[in-house]
């Protein structure tokens, strides 16, 4: 089931950057087309929260009026993965794809894309496609699960990648002008949280008091940061040894 992702983690998805850059011709300086899969982090926390489904966008920097394109993708095996259609990604994110491309099924951690119209595509700095990477529960701190850019199907060895431009009629698979930065999901530590804030608010009171006693008797759900906030015993569980500690810091006793 999709979650939304709150708008301060969506918006760190949004930014991306280059580790590795894949190009047909290292010497290109100034490519005809150049493409990037976002480079995103996400905390325990986030992750938990978004139910371990997180969303890499993949950006057209630079084109030459592209009426098509054709290349692949693959995910870290560990993962599973869906690609979201324009309609489904401005449903759950309230944020709209610039083009609308087609994937073939999941192939051993692999997709074929593709995409194709009538008139020159001339915008540029573009969100093209999202994938929506599903993360394995398991994942611990300093976990990085990498997204690669595919210049041969995983179908058919004899398909490579092409972006094509009707009006020059260039094949950029044979004359060097395409680079791409590779991207990944890293996995970070939860950032510092007062200890017995299980509320996550950012100080120690009476309400966390009462949830800690809420979830003692079932009444409330935590996630796992806030357990491990709250449980200021150190027993790897919420109950009323927490909360009376909890409270015997309120008053100044402990």
């Amino acid at each position: 089931m999709r979650k939304k992702i709150s708008a301060m983690f969506f918006t760190a998805c949004l930014l991306f950057g280059g580790m590795s850059v894949g190009s047909l011709h290292a010497s290109a300086v100034k490519p005809d087309v150049a493409v990037t899969i976002d480079q995103v982090s996400v905390s325990l926390h986030e992750l938990e929260q978004s139910g371990y489904e997180v969303p890499v966008l993949v950006h057209l920097e630079q084109n030459v009026n592209l009426n098509a394109a054709e290349f692949g993708l693959s995910i870290d095996r560990n993962c599973r993965f869906e690609i979201l259609t324009r309609n489904v990604y401005a449903q759950l994110y309230n944020q709209m794809l610039d083009l609308e491309m087609s994937s073939s099924p999941d192939i051993d951690g692999c997709t074929w894309i593709t995409w194709a119209r009538k008139e020159p595509y001339f915008q540029e700095n573009s969100n093209i496609l999202v994938v929506l990477v599903k993360i394995p529960e398991t994942a611990q701190p300093g976990d990085v699960y990498d997204l690669h850019y595919l210049t041969q199907s995983p179908l058919n060895a004899e398909k490579n990648h092409i972006w094509y431009n009707y009006g020059t009629k260039a094949d950029y698979t044979t004359d060097g002008t395409v680079i791409w930065n590779d991207g990944s999901v890293t996995i970070t530590e939860d950032p510092e949280q007062l200890p017995g804030d299980i509320n996550l608010d950012g100080s120690l009171d009476i309400r966390d008091v009462v949830l800690m006693n809420r979830v003692y008797v079932g009444c409330e759900s935590v996630t796992s940061l806030q357990i491990r906030t709250g449980d200021l015993d150190g027993n790897g569980r919420i109950d009323l040894s927490d909360s009376m500690k909890a409270l015997r810091k309120l008053v100044g006793l402990e």
